[in-house]
């Protein structure tokens, strides 16, 4: 068999396996679990005993996988689905090599075991066949001894995915925002609460995430549109438009109903959390708490906590991922002279306020230590994925409406 006929081999195997996967009546993310588990270990024999060249695993086995991926996930052509899938879980991405990616992690994996072998005879085969493999030698020097030259490339290519995607002023920008603002076990649990999801919503998340939905700024930009203004409101329809800006009077009835849902719902956690001395209060209309009208009059934030002489508020935003930020320092400003609002009877109440931000797309944002001085536990994991998927829901309804009206 000579090499052009094992590269033949390898990429038919590989193209039916690909092909039997996509016909499967799966969600998408499961269908990319089973191509990272199950395929990889299909094809990773082939690549540990044959040479077949970083150029040619790229631009034949990784094109196939991105053009197979790209139709799973629903994705434009302008979607960096390379990119999106590399990068770690812990920085939102998949966490799932490129072929290339995997076969330069063998090559240099067995060129180290070689070098590094309590053999002589194995590490003199090392060095005779030194010059034939200097691209993977050269991987295994001068590398920190924890972890060794695989583990070290296998950081390198996350962070070069991880770079290019930040990178990107468009795609990237709502992962930078997040990375920069939430730790990696928050967004890693992101990651497996959307796994979750049904389809249409996890696909949903991973386009709008990178900006990728079918918005009239996006139809204009891909020859599908004569128009990129929101027919509502006239304005520029772009992905934030659409999910945190829209000023269509019905478009932010939609918002409101997102907001005192996943208000409730926090309200309800922290009633069933909090010391039996704490009293809540929330304007929820029908349901059982007290009114912050008998704490506030005029400026009123949407939860305040009652406990042994203090008050703590807590105001809830859902705002777009790109804006987490300026949203706390918006709420933060607006409320920085709450005190004097206080009605008569809470001015000798000591005032503490804290914001929590829950993005269009389920990223949580909230000051642990300051619930913990109102003895209210942290947040659970139960409660930030039932936040998540129920504010991913309502996006995609506003999403998925609008362009009409109520």
């Amino acid at each position: 068999m000579n090499h052009e006929q094992e590269k033949k081999d390898l990429l038919s195997k590989f193209s039916n396996l690909l092909n039997l996967l996509s016909k499967l009546k799966l969600k998408p993310q499961i269908k990319l679990k089973i191509f990272s588990r199950f395929i990889t270990t299909q094809i990773s024999f082939n690549l540990r005993i044959c040479s077949f060249g970083s150029t040619w695993i790229s631009e034949n086995l990784d094109a196939l996988s991105i053009r197979t991926i790209r139709k799973w996930i629903e994705a434009p052509i302008s979607s960096c689905v390379a990119e999106w899938l590399v990068v770690p879980r812990t920085s939102g991405g998949l966490g799932i090599p490129s072929w290339k990616n995997k076969y330069e992690r063998l090559q240099v994996s067995a060129r180290d075991s070689l070098k590094k072998s309590p053999n002589e005879n194995i590490r003199n085969l090392w060095g005779d066949t030194h010059l034939k493999n200097i691209q993977a030698d050269f991987s295994s020097n001068d590398v920190p001894a924890t972890g060794g030259a695989p583990r070290t490339l296998i950081k390198s290519q996350e962070n070069e995915a991880i770079n290019h995607l930040l990178g990107l002023s468009y795609q990237g920008l709502s992962t930078k925002i997040i990375t920069e603002n939430l730790s990696k076990s928050s967004i890693e649990h992101w990651t497996k609460t959307v796994d979750r999801l049904p389809g249409f919503l996890f696909n949903f998340v991973r386009k709008a995430i990178q900006g990728q939905l079918p918005t009239k700024s996006n139809l204009l930009k891909w020859g599908k549109s004569s128009s990129n203004l929101c027919p509502l409101c006239n304005n520029l329809q772009t992905n934030k438009h659409v999910l945190s800006n829209c000023s269509h009077p019905d478009i932010l009835k939609r918002y409101t109903v997102r907001h005192n849902s996943i208000l409730l719902m926090i309200a309800n956690w922290l009633k069933n959390k909090v010391h039996p001395d704490c009293i809540v209060f929330a304007d929820l209309p029908g349901e059982d708490f007290k009114p912050i009208s008998d704490i506030f009059h005029s400026l009123r934030p949407d939860l305040v906590i009652s406990y042994l002489g203090k008050l703590l508020t807590i105001e809830l935003t859902i705002c777009h991922e790109t804006n987490i930020t300026e949203s706390r320092e918006y709420k933060i400003n607006k409320y920085k002279d709450l005190k004097k609002f206080r009605v008569d009877s809470a001015k000798n109440l000591d005032l503490t306020l804290t914001t929590c931000e829950l993005t269009t797309l389920g990223f949580l944002q909230i000051d642990k230590s300051i619930l913990s001085k109102f003895q209210i536990p942290p947040f659970d994991e139960n409660l930030i994925s039932q936040l998540t998927q129920q504010v991913i829901k309502l996006s995609f309804d506003i999403y998925a409406h609008r362009d009409s009206v109520i």
